[in-house]
């Protein structure tokens, strides 16, 4: 889906477990991440606290793995994000496939 498409939703539905922003408008992808940030997490102001970014070029499989499992001790849900992922994805990408197909339970 196209992110104008997704700004556009009045859904208030969650999102799929997995979701990926590509693409130059960093604009854009900053709007998309902060209306799902507002759908998975709320808008209250503890609503940061189940946020969780990792840095790309820096981040392995496994860290991401764990933040992904981990249940929340502040917050009943969790987001988290990489960002600038595209060295992530050319590493890991075929356990990332493996987790696209069973992500973990919401």
């Amino acid at each position: 889906m196209h992110a104008t498409q997704f700004l556009q939703q009045k859904t208030t539905d969650r999102p799929t477990p997995v979701a990926v922003m590509h693409g130059s408008e960093s604009h854009l992808k900053q709007q998309c991440l902060a209306r799902l940030t507002e759908l998975v997490l709320g808008s209250g102001p503890d609503a940061a606290v189940g946020l969780v970014k990792f840095p790309g070029k820096d981040v392995e499989l496994k860290a991401v793995k764990t933040e992904l499992q981990t249940v929340g001790m502040f917050a009943s849900s969790r987001l988290v994000v990489v960002e600038d992922a595209d060295d992530f994805i050319t590493k890991f990408r075929d356990g990332l496939e493996a987790y696209c197909l069973k992500p973990a339970s919401r």
